[in-house]
Parts: structure tokens; sequence; C-alpha cells
């Protein structure tokens, strides 16, 4: 690479660097070194990209959960059964900021078989379950009126069809919760899958306008619910 005048040195190792960058990296997209870059080449390349990214949230989601499940057996005291009762739980991760009301809402929402105690299964669906509640209410928080609400929903409907498909609530439903400080790589299409269930009301794979109007009362009519039990609780 020819030395560019007007630049000092410092800037020609940088600009030299970055070339070299960018020459590697045509390289790798390049495999038959034919100096251009076929659909295939394209496609190939996309591809690893996407399974090395889908690689890196299963390893990053196991290490999580692995993590998790050292606190759950940590909260079982009687490390035995495998389970947690309501009382283990929260003497365990009162800690962490949890109380009775929580910890009742969180058995609610991972109980599946009405025992009064959480497998680790059962402790994760809570834990994803207390997660997308705690999303959804900080987004009814944020927009509390109808008309926010409508316009929450026009600036989702991207096509401006006056429907949502899941790629556009998908978009939404990220952008959301980047602006809230969360974190949108975070979430897993089961969850956005889940999710965008709630709002299509007749399963027909589109959010209309009225679904969402509706869903978001029903989900306000939920936060307040928790809320009066967690009063009622205290």
């Amino acid at each position: 690479m020819q030395a560019v005048s007007g630049m000092g040195q410092l800037e020609q190792a940088q600009l030299k660097q970055y070339a070299q960058m960018v020459h590697d990296k045509f390289s790798e997209f390049d495999s038959d070194q034919s100096n251009g870059i076929s659909t295939a080449e394209w496609q190939a390349l996309s591809q690893a990209g996407q399974k090395a990214a889908e690689d890196a949230r299963q390893k990053q989601a196991a290490q999580k959960n692995a993590q998790l499940q050292g606190l759950f057996n940590k909260a079982d005291s009687e490390q035995t059964d495998g389970k947690l009762t309501q009382q283990e739980m929260l003497s365990g991760f009162a800690q962490y900021g949890y109380d009775a009301a929580q910890i009742q809402s969180f058995f609610k929402m991972g109980d599946s078989d009405n025992d009064s105690m959480l497998t680790f299964d059962e402790f994760l669906r809570a834990r994803d379950g207390m997660q997308r509640a705690k999303d959804l209410e900080a987004m009814m928080d944020s927009a509390k009126s109808e008309d926010d609400q409508l316009k929450a929903f026009a600036d989702a409907d991207i096509n401006a069809d006056g429907k949502l498909s899941v790629l556009e609530y998908t978009k939404a439903f990220e952008d959301f919760i980047g602006s809230v400080g969360g974190d949108a790589a975070a979430i897993d299409a089961k969850q956005i899958s889940e999710t965008f269930a709630q709002f299509d009301n007749d399963g027909d794979g589109k959010v209309t306008q009225t679904e969402w109007i509706d869903s978001v009362k029903r989900n306000m009519g939920a936060s307040a619910e928790a809320q009066a039990l967690k009063d009622e609780v205290k």
C-alpha cells in the first residue's frame, strides 16, 4: 500500500492496518480465490456466522443455567429431593431482594404440577415467565394511554398494513427492551413466540390494532392484580 500524502505516520499505520483487515476479510469470503464473491460464498459465510452466533448464545445460556443451578442447589437446604419449597426459596434468595409476594408469584408462574415445590426446570420456567411479565409491565408503564399504544402500534407496523407480523413484533419488542436498558440479545425466539401469541388472540399469525389494544388492557389488568396480591401479602 502506497503512502497517502498529507497523512501523519500514525494515520498511515492505522490506514494500513485497516486495509489489511479488509483484505483478510475479503479473502475469507473468497474461498476459491477468484477475487470475487459469489452468491454461494456469501451464503456459506453468512450461515457460518449465524451458526457461530447461535453457538455463542447457547454457550452463554448454558453458563447462565449452570450459575442458576448452583444458586438453586444452595437454596435447597434438604439437598435430597432437588426441589425448592417457598420457604427455602425465600430464605435462599432474600439476599437478592426477593420478598414473600414475589416468591409467591414466582411459584404461581412455575409450579406446573401444583405441588407447592419447584424443580429446577420449573424454576427456569418461572424465571422466564417473571422476566416476560417484567418486560411487559415496563412496556405498559411506558405508554399508559390508548393514544400512546396506537402510536406504538403504528411505529411497529413497518409496512403500514394495519397488522403486525412476528418479525415486526420482534423488532418492536427488541427496540423497546433496548430502550429501557434491557439486553435485547438475550431474548430468544421461543420467548418472542410466546409473547406474540399473547397478543395474537385469533391465532392467525398477525396482530391487529384491536388485538394490540385488547392485549395491552389485559396485561395492565394482570399487572394491577399482581400488585394487589403483593399488597395483600404485605
